[in-house]
């Protein structure tokens, strides 16, 4: 997906932005690919970001530092969005389908008992998925929530 308008050298730059050391992982799922960034210690509690629509996993550089101290980061790339996942697999036809992608994605990195913190549909995606499968999270963050609480009015 990088094409040649220059969008992976973008993405490389602000990946180069984040502060700790981050390791760039490829999971699979029925869905295809998901490229995730994994930052903070290995024994550190986890916690999953989930970025806005129309943005990646790199946009957490501002805060991954401070999070990237006192837990293990999981920022993945959304699934059927911008970035380096690669949707080459089931389609996503809705809310299912994202959570089944999550549930997927947390089952390959072991992520029962994760932070989930999303921001606008990111937040959108967490909240349904807190729904979906509370015991497998610890705590949910909503950051600027979309259409959670109430619909969306572009006007």
């Amino acid at each position: 997906m990088d094409g040649e308008n220059g969008f992976g050298t973008a993405y490389d730059t602000v990946l180069r932005r984040w502060p700790v050391p981050v390791d760039s992982v490829d999971v699979p799922s029925p869905y295809g690919t998901t490229r995730v960034q994994i930052a903070g210690p290995e024994d550190g509690p986890p916690l999953v970001l989930l970025p806005g629509g129309g943005t990646t996993s790199v946009v957490w550089f501002a805060t991954v530092g401070a999070l990237a101290a006192t837990h293990r980061v999981h920022a993945p790339d959304l699934m059927g969005d911008i970035g380096r996942s690669r949707h080459d697999g089931a389609p996503l036809r809705g809310v299912r389908d994202l959570t089944a992608w999550l549930d997927a994605l947390f089952d390959e990195l072991a992520l029962d008992g994760a932070d989930l913190c999303g921001h606008s549909y990111g937040a959108w995606i967490a909240l349904n998925y807190a729904v979906h499968a509370p015991r497998r999270l610890r705590r949910l963050a909503l950051l600027d929530p979309t259409q959670c609480f109430a619909g969306m009015n572009p006007a």
